[in-house]
């Protein structure tokens, strides 16, 4: 059988079975308003918080797994390397929360974030946990309970200008901060954050250029 049917099928089996399960998660602790404005005080740091938002493998360490699928090439994705993979998983059971003014309300399990990260090739290629895997997007319409640092949907918009900084520039009720490859989409309903983007690169993101279509159309995970 031709290796390329083998290494096709292989991948195929990976995404359907090795990551297709989850448990219902519950928060690790419970987290108030106040400790989340600190977590999310940016101002200052805009560019180091962009490079790396959260860290993907003390995240995945929390979870049993996740729904996922590869993909080998991608239009913008950053990749540090012409071999490897790119992995989106989706965690369709995760416990999330929202805002109601400076109170937290915890919301019923639901397809509420995903994530996609490049898996250089190497040994730890294809695995879950992955050392060497790169953080390239993150997306979410509800707060995740594990990442207090990105829980910006349903905070108003005049808030998170005083933890970030003005953004980069706005368009479509989009607060868009970047820096280099790196940029964080913020869209917002009724002067509210609905929907949050990350997304790292394959090129350098130029504020003053008509924003890709692909990179904003759809905002936020409304799956399941």
């Amino acid at each position: 059988m031709p290796k390329s049917i083998l290494f096709t099928g292989a991948l195929l089996l990976i995404s359907l079975f090795i990551f297709s399960f989850s448990g219902k998660q519950i928060p690790s602790k419970k987290i108030s308003r106040h400790e989340i404005d600190s977590l999310q005080n940016f101002k200052n740091n805009i560019p180091s918080f962009l490079e790396c938002p959260f860290d993907i493998h003390k995240f995945k360490k929390k979870t049993n797994a996740a729904n996922s699928n590869a993909f080998s090439k991608s239009a913008y994705h950053y990749r540090n390397n012409p071999k490897g993979i790119y992995y989106a998983f989706y965690w369709p059971e995760r416990g999330a929360y929202s805002f109601r003014g400076d109170s937290i309300e915890y919301l019923p399990h639901g397809w509420n974030m995903g994530i996609t990260t490049f898996q250089p090739p190497g040994k730890h290629e294809n695995l879950f946990i992955n050392p060497r895997e790169i953080l390239v997007e993150y997306c979410a319409s509800k707060n995740d309970i594990d990442l207090p640092e990105l829980a910006f949907i349903g905070q108003s918009k005049n808030d998170i200008i005083n933890k970030l900084g003005s953004p980069n520039r706005e368009e479509n009720s989009i607060l868009i901060y970047s820096s280099k490859n790196n940029v964080l989409f913020l869209q917002h309903e009724n002067e509210r954050i609905s929907a949050v983007k990350y997304v790292k690169l394959n090129f350098q993101f130029d504020t003053l250029k008509v924003v890709p279509l692909y990179l904003i159309e759809k905002l936020g995970c409304k799956g399941g």
